[in-house]
C-alpha cells in the first residue's frame, strides 16, 4: 500500500511551467523616435548631473587631501624639532 501512495504523488508532480496560463502574449508597440528620443535626453541629463556630482567630490577630496598634506608638514616639522630638543638635552647632560 505504501507503493501505492508514492506513486501517486509522484504522478503529481507539476512541472514549473504549469501554472502559466497559455495566453498569446499582447504584441508590444513599437516606441516612437520621439519617445526614443526622450529616453536618451534624460539618460543624458543623468550622466551629465553625476558627472558634475563627482567633479564636486573630487574637488572636496582634492581641498581635503591638500589640508592633510599641510597637516602632515606640520606634524613632521614639530617631530623634527622634538627630536633636536632631546638631542640637545642628551648632549647637555652628557657634558655635565
Amino acid at each position: 500500500m505504501g507503493k501505492q501512495c508514492r506513486r501517486r504523488q509522484e504522478s503529481r508532480v507539476v512541472s514549473p511551467n504549469a501554472d502559466r496560463r497559455t495566453t498569446t502574449p499582447t504584441p508590444q508597440r513599437a516606441p516612437q523616435p520621439s519617445e526614443v528620443q526622450d529616453t536618451l535626453q534624460k539618460i543624458l541629463e543623468a550622466i551629465e548631473d553625476s558627472k558634475n556630482t563627482l567633479r564636486q567630490e573630487i574637488g572636496k577630496v582634492s581641498a581635503e587631501q591638500g589640508l592633510l598634506r599641510k597637516d602632515h608638514r606640520k606634524l613632521v616639522e614639530r617631530v623634527d624639532n622634538a627630536e633636536e630638543e632631546l638631542n640637545e638635552m642628551g648632549t647637555s647632560h652628557q657634558a655635565q
